[in-house]
């Protein structure tokens, strides 16, 4: 397993699915919109949330790999999966609220899908890699299934 870890066939998922709700939003307007011009305000700030929690995560993740640690700082006290968490309750809702879609909305439910689907192998290989340590981090995060 790599670092980008599940990273590629999550963003193939919900990509492929993504433009399918775009195409059916824009084309069939405006049985899918949004009609509150606020969430757009709304949208942005999940984005920008999403990044910072990003970023956050990032910057942990890439400390832990080169101390060859397992993260389990700052967002990763709270998600199991920050950056996948970030995606799905920060960005893509966001985005749907900057389109004004709420068709938009069902790709965060796809993305958590695919995330249970394909997670298992990546849990795996951290579970090979840092055995106990990772078994008592799992206990200990708040939120284990995202």
């Amino acid at each position: 397993m790599n670092i980008i870890g599940i990273g590629k066939k999550l963003f193939a998922v919900t990509f492929l699915y993504s433009l399918l709700v775009l195409y059916l939003h824009f084309n069939f307007y405006p049985y899918f919109a949004i009609h509150a011009s606020w969430v757009w305000f709304l949208g942005v700030a999940l984005m920008i949330a999403g990044a910072v929690l990003i970023f956050k995560a990032v910057r942990v993740l890439y400390g832990a790999i080169c101390k060859e640690e397992l993260a389990t700082e700052g967002p990763y006290a709270i998600f199991a999966n920050p950056i996948y968490a970030a995606w799905i309750l920060f960005i893509l809702p966001g985005l749907s609220f900057f389109i004004y879609s709420w068709l938009m909305l069902s790709s965060s439910i796809v993305m958590y899908v695919a995330l249970r689907v394909f997670i298992r192998s990546e849990e795996d290989a951290l579970s090979e890699k840092f055995a106990d340590s990772y078994t008592e981090y799992r206990k200990k995060v708040l939120i284990k299934f995202l």
